[in-house]
């Protein structure tokens, strides 16, 4: 069984998994791949921040909202561009691009877009640790990837654990 929670709240992204994680294609030729839209709705113009992200020229996510978490989606090894451009325009009207975005076969990642420490639209990708847990173990990761904000805490248990 798998749990994952995903919190956008200040740019924080947390996910914990539970159990056993889902693993990439068992033959290692796909990777996984999760998108987390971080970028503010009033730095867009929108009023839900909405974006439409293309994979190699194809629109893959429409009205993509801010705070809005998708998959994990399977995808074949490779190199991929990517593009973020307000909805309803074309893959030319992007806010954020990044060219040759590699991933590795039989790995987990998340995307996220959100803003640089600039306030400038940024893409960061991160490789999951997706191993078993102990027995009677859980595993958390935490990513603070807000612009311009200060510290989060981080409470587990009732006992702050990063601050």
């Amino acid at each position: 069984m798998r749990k994952t929670t995903a919190l956008l709240g200040t740019g924080a992204l947390f996910a914990a998994t539970a159990g056993l994680a889902l693993p990439a294609a068992a033959d290692g030729h796909e990777a996984q791949l999760s998108v987390l839209h971080g970028i503010p709705a009033d730095v867009l113009g929108t009023p839900d921040g909405a974006v439409d992200v293309y994979v190699n020229g194809a629109l893959t996510l429409e009205d993509f909202t801010t705070g809005s978490l998708e998959g994990p989606l399977p995808l074949p090894a490779g190199s991929y561009d990517v593009a973020v451009a307000p909805p309803n325009t074309s893959v030319d009207d992007a806010v954020l691009s990044v060219d040759d975005l590699s991933l590795a076969g039989g790995t987990n990642y998340t995307a996220t877009a959100n803003l640089d420490k600039d306030g400038a639209p940024a893409l960061n990708l991160f490789t999951n640790d997706t191993s078993a847990a102990g027995a009677g173990q859980g595993k958390a990761t935490v990513r603070h990837i807000a612009a311009n904000a200060e510290g989060v805490e981080v409470v587990v248990n009732g006992s702050i654990s990063l601050g």
